[in-house]
């Protein structure tokens, strides 16, 4: 999807309007969308008994297929269509004038049925409002799909063992995504290096241009605070005024541009400047003469998602799987796999026109997972090891006990180091100073003394950062507002910091969580009680070693719990939970 024209500030068409459209509308011979017809899934396969290896004992099979998510695309747009501003219109009937009583009988009869709407539906959306939400969906709106392709081998090497090592690959396209066009603009219009300016001390003639001849006195105890006078320049107002002044220390200059956006002056104190209307907003860039584009793409509104295809995944595993048939009474299924799954299906972007830059991990992508479940018939009872001359009673009671098992383990999911804002748009990634200073596979969980609490990281502090403490980024006169902070370890060394604004962090998907496993087994015996009567008693146990499962360490270098804490487990003591040790009994019969 092409964005050529956007972030043109100057460049607009015309505004957004609303229609109604299809039979019976004003606009009969419009579609909502257009007719989808193309949507076209194959499947094929093969398999080849390879001759090598023994007869039938190898076999080699693949396999493509395409697919088309369910749901269509009525699902994802018919909210859009639903709520499209001002495509519904509440009416409001108050009863009869002149205090006179009101019978419910009158509404059969029509009175105050319907009810006059407030204002006319679908009226357009004045540019001066820029609080309105809009969400719509890309004239080009597609079905999702997804490709798989598959290959497996598989060896049996006698009746009771099997080999299988297999590819499957999951390629997802055209998924589902939501996109704000009226992201603020700072990058093509001069605002950020406005900001950094008015940051580090220095002036901006635009800053001078936008708030010239404007009293922004933020209330009527305050000084006169007019651009142009006394002295007084844009960027030392931004500096000064605590509508600004944090986020200009911060480096964040998104949330700036955002309120400039909807800026209005206060008509009590600019009464030789012209009044601004109650509704209207973004008054102190129209009075300087900026576009009203100048900030957002769309400015009649505030958030203009865009409902659209942009997303896609690569999924790739291998798979490996050695399955035992019974033998001596056992039976089990050993599975181990490798997975990487790479995509871009985030709503967020880290440079909106740049969105490539955001294919990553996927939130819960696990690298391994090793899996086994199998039985065991104990060799209990007649014609077995232990008891195998028992008879009558004794071996009612001894034979047909059988163990069961399912064990699983996986490796963590990534994990990202945090700061307190990104060097763009969205995603707060720090910069990663000296690779040496910090080892991001060393994390180990642990409890000192059995706490509640454990480390995964340990050794590490907060100070202020850096480019907080140096006039030639931020203007002394704003350092007392810079609460950026960075990450050091015992010996003093600089590990992490805040990005600078436009700077690119460094450090991401190289941490991991702690990874997870579980045990859970039973012990089973079924009973013939006669020859239609037979009786089961089984006993559960779920996570029989009462392992813990620690949370997720704290990895934010700004704030909260110290760097790499974890602040909790599950898994002791927690009767009936899904992680808590529990045994269950149960007694089945059946005839």
């Amino acid at each position: 999807m092409g964005f050529e024209n956007w972030l043109r500030p100057g460049e607009r068409g015309s505004d957004v309007e609303f229609l109604f459209v299809g039979p019976n509308s004003p606009n009969p011979d419009m579609r909502v969308y257009p007719r989808d017809t193309n949507n076209f899934g194959p499947a094929i396969g093969f398999s080849y008994s390879i001759p090598w290896l023994g007869r039938d004992r190898t076999v080699f099979r693949g396999g493509y297929q395409l697919s088309y998510l369910g749901g269509g695309r009525a699902a994802e747009i018919s909210s859009i269509i639903q709520n499209a501003p001002g495509s519904a219109v509440q009416g409001r009937f108050e009863g009869l004038g002149g205090g006179q009583h009101f019978n419910m009988q009158d509404v059969v009869n029509g009175v105050g049925v319907p009810a006059d709407p407030t204002f006319l539906p679908v009226l357009p959306v004045p540019v001066t409002d820029r609080g309105v939400d809009l969400e719509v969906y890309a004239p080009n709106f597609a079905t999702p799909y997804i490709q798989n392709l598959t290959a497996a081998l598989t060896h049996t090497f006698n009746s009771t063992l099997t080999l299988d090592v297999r590819y499957i690959g999951t390629l997802s396209r055209k998924m589902l995504t939501s996109f704000n066009l009226n992201v603020p603009n700072i990058h093509q219009n001069g605002l950020f290096e406005a900001f950094e300016a008015a940051r580090r001390g220095g002036e901006s003639a635009l800053l001078d241009d936008l708030f010239h001849g404007i009293n922004m006195k933020a209330n009527v105890f305050a000084a006169d605070a007019i651009v142009g006078q006394n002295g007084l320049t844009g960027a030392e107002l931004l500096r000064t005024d605590s509508r600004f002044n944090t986020n200009l220390a911060r480096g964040a200059y998104v949330p700036i541009a955002d309120m400039l956006n909807t800026l209005n002056y206060n008509n009590a104190y600019n009464r030789d400047l012209p009044p601004i209307p109650t509704g209207t907003q973004g008054g102190v860039l129209r009075y300087s003469g900026f576009p009203e584009n100048y900030i957002m793409t769309s400015p009649q509104f505030d958030d203009a998602e865009l409902r659209t295809n942009m997303g896609y995944r690569n999924y790739h595993s291998l798979q490996t799987q050695l399955t035992v048939r019974p033998i001596w009474g056992i039976q089990n299924t050993f599975s181990y796999t490798w997975s990487k799954d790479l995509g871009n299906t985030s709503n967020t972007y880290t440079v909106p026109w740049e969105r490539w830059r955001d294919y990553r991990l996927g939130t819960y992508s696990r690298a391994h997972s090793f899996r086994s479940f199998g039985t065991f018939s104990l060799p209990i009872g007649p014609n077995q090891l232990l008891l195998g001359n028992s008879s009558g009673l004794l071996a009612r009671v001894a034979e047909g006990w059988q163990v069961s098992w399912i064990y699983n383990a996986s490796s963590g999911r990534p994990l990202q180091v945090a700061s307190l804002r990104g060097g763009w748009y969205s995603n707060n990634y720090p910069v990663l100073v000296d690779g040496a200073n910090f080892d991001a596979s060393a994390g180990q969980v642990n409890w000192p003394g059995g706490d509640d609490f454990g480390t995964y990281f340990s050794g590490y502090e907060r100070q202020p950062d850096p480019q907080c403490l140096n006039p030639s980024v931020v203007a002394p006169s704003l350092q007392g507002l810079c609460d950026l902070n960075a990450l050091y370890d015992g010996s003093g060394n600089l590990v992490f910091r805040t990005p600078l604004p436009g700077e690119f962090g460094n450090f991401r998907d190289q941490v991991f969580a702690p990874g997870r496993w579980d045990l859970d087994m039973a012990l089973s015996k079924r009973i013939q009680v006669t020859e239609g009567i037979s009786m089961e008693v089984r006993v559960d146990a779920t996570n029989v070693f009462n392992h813990p499962h620690p949370q997720n360490p704290n990895l934010s270098i700004q704030s909260g719990d110290d760097f790499g804490l974890i602040d909790g487990k599950s898994g002791v003591d927690v009767e009936f939970s899904e992680y808590g040790r529990v045994f269950k009994a149960r007694v089945r019969v059946d005839w």
